[in-house]
């Protein structure tokens, strides 16, 4: 029975770490994507570039930490947990800041559209 066991979590490991390679892997593409995106309105002068970057952002660290959630599945001891933790938290930190930056910037453009 200790070797199924053994083979099971060997098993939900790897599957976690594929997991958590993919999410973050597509939190990269949507940071990149995003830059892109926003150098490109930033280029035509649209307003709404940077907005558009405070988005991105906000969706690459939201999948980010769910790599990061994932992580803490596998996590051998309490030193691992603690520091996924920690990732976890300054991500969420950082994930509000954006999403108050972006309200901010929403009400902005609206401010601008209703004065033209």
């Amino acid at each position: 029975m200790g070797a199924v066991l053994e083979t099971a979590e060997m098993i939900l490991a790897n599957i976690v770490e594929v997991g958590a390679f993919f999410l973050e892997l597509f939190g990269i593409v949507v940071l990149i994507k995003s830059g892109i995106l926003c150098f490109l309105k930033w280029l035509k002068h649209d307003e709404s570039a940077g907005l558009e970057m405070g988005k991105g952002v906000g969706l690459a660290l939201g999948v980010m930490m769910g790599g990061e959630l994932l992580h803490t599945i596998i996590a051998d001891d309490l030193k691992d947990l603690i520091m996924l933790g920690v990732l976890v938290v300054i991500r969420t930190a950082m994930a509000l800041l954006v999403h108050w930056e972006n309200k901010q910037e929403e009400e902005e453009i609206e401010r601008h559209k209703t004065a033209h």
